[in-house]
């Protein structure tokens, strides 16, 4: 946060209370009248509509509230917002992923504060949504690969990006609902009582958010802001922008972080930020945008291809939530009604960091398995399972390279599943897949079937898939 300092210190001098003007004031006067239960609509658009929900007043309120009404508590609010969203995608790639992942996920994070650090603090509606749409985004490249916690916060942040702008919620209901058809996907079985529990609560949190603008909908008697949105969507003003001119923004927009990072822009700008500028886009690429956009395209293919050789799928589903949103984002900038503002643009540049997040994590993953720092030690993973077994032997994905204890073996993915008791190896958790390598001997009576509970020596218990070595 060393980039947003100055900020934060302006912060605490506070704002004046009668500062605000603009689009501003319409947020101040909508969170102040959240406890009055009249904001039920999200923040005003120029178009004369309102944006989805109120869900964003309504975390704004207490914050508002605790600073005394004053105009300081939409700034403080606004920073509670994107501080959330920062610790989301840290802890999230340290509980979900592995340590590569959550370094990857610092960096992605610094780059961004050093990039447009000057907008964590603001509260406008088009900044705000930048972090948590990486949040969400984050999460559910975690919850496709089956992480159904993810799904709790990941619900949260796709109804405060949805409800807060409306040009993400293609974004957001395109990836939810992909991620959720892969998670379904891989439960064909079944789903456990904690994954029920959790899809239930993001299930509960989706539908408690949409109450209010449902609400508003029924009681305005046919003139609802719902029927407004659908009305200025089905019956545009004028026509979708051509697909070259979504290109040349989604190519601006990916050129920012990078560039502004490199070039220390955020210290050297003066005036209004880059981002929230309300002129028109260059009609022209620079020579720097067109450069970074085929890094970025190029990055991203090397990544995959990386990713595909070491099966490395936590990365790989970064790059694929990451890319998609960048996809998804050229689509709906075609819909920009006017002229094209930095504003406007703005946060389209959240796919780009997730994109990159994953090309950071699957070189950082290849390169440290080159060196044989991601090898797990096999002393310590012989005590996985208890004596006098010492058949199942720990090994990462990525390890092509058989240690069995007979003279045949085979690949099995198992998942622990002792309530309670975390494996001695640290890089295990309680009922986290991990790959083992499994002698004939130690599973005398599980050949032949296709999924069969069996029970090792010791307390664990495992559940064995078949596999061939070549897939592992």
């Amino acid at each position: 946060m060393a980039p947003a300092a100055p900020y934060g210190a302006s912060l605490l001098r506070g704002v004046p209370r009668f500062s605000m003007f603009g689009d501003y004031a319409i947020l101040e006067m909508l969170t102040r009248f959240v406890w009055s239960g009249r904001t039920l609509v999200g923040p005003y658009s120029r178009y004369r509509f309102a944006h989805p929900g109120p869900l964003y007043f309504y975390v704004l309120a207490p914050v508002y509230t605790l600073c005394g009404g004053r105009s300081v508590g939409m700034f403080a609010g606004a920073l509670l917002v994107n501080l959330s969203a920062i610790t989301t995608v840290v802890v999230a790639a340290h509980r979900f992923g592995s340590r590569v992942h959550a370094a990857a996920a610092v960096v992605v994070v610094w780059a961004w504060l050093a990039a447009f650090g000057n907008v964590c603090l603001n509260p406008w509606n088009p900044l705000v949504i930048a972090l948590p749409i990486v949040a969400f985004l984050v999460l559910a490249a975690f919850f496709a690969r089956g992480a159904s916690f993810a799904a709790c916060p990941g619900a949260f942040f796709g109804a405060l990006v949805a409800q807060t702008h409306v040009a993400a919620v293609t974004t957001v209901l395109a990836v939810g609902a992909a991620a959720t058809a892969v998670f379904l996907r891989r439960r064909r079985g079944g789903l456990e009582p904690g994954e029920r529990r959790h899809l239930s609560i993001a299930l509960g949190i989706l539908l408690v958010t949409s109450l209010p603008p449902a609400i508003e909908q029924v009681t305005a008697q046919g003139h609802g802001n719902i029927r407004k949105l659908l009305s200025f969507f089905f019956d545009r003003p004028e026509p979708l922008k051509p697909w070259s001119s979504a290109l040349h923004d989604w190519a601006t927009a990916t050129s920012w972080l990078p560039d502004r990072v490199f070039r220390s822009s955020l210290g050297l700008e003066q005036g209004v930020p880059l981002p929230m500028n309300w002129h028109e886009m260059p009609s022209t690429l620079s020579c720097s945008a067109v450069v970074v956009a085929l890094i970025h395209v190029a990055s991203l293919v090397a990544a995959a291809l990386v990713c595909l050789r070491r099966h490395d799928g936590r990365s790989a589903a970064f790059l694929v939530v990451g890319a998609s949103a960048e996809a998804i984002a050229i689509s709906t900038l075609r819909g920009i009604v006017g002229e094209h503002l930095y504003y406007l643009v703005f946060w389209a540049a959240a796919g780009n960091a997730v994109a990159w997040l994953g090309v950071l994590s699957s070189f950082a993953s290849a390169a440290l398995d080159a060196l044989g720092w991601l090898r797990p030690s096999p002393r310590r993973a012989a005590f996985a399972v208890p004596p006098p077994s010492r058949g199942p032997t720990c090994g990462t994905s990525t390890r092509r390279s058989w240690t069995g204890f007979a003279e045949k073996a085979t690949a099995r993915s198992c998942t622990w599943t002792e309530p309670g008791r975390t494996p001695p190896c640290s890089s295990w958790s309680s009922r986290r897949t991990v790959f083992l390598r499994i002698s004939w001997s130690a599973i005398a009576g599980c050949t032949g079937a296709r999924r069969r509970r069996t029970t090792l020596p010791g307390p664990f218990t495992c559940i064995c898939r078949s596999r061939t070595p070549s897939s592992d």
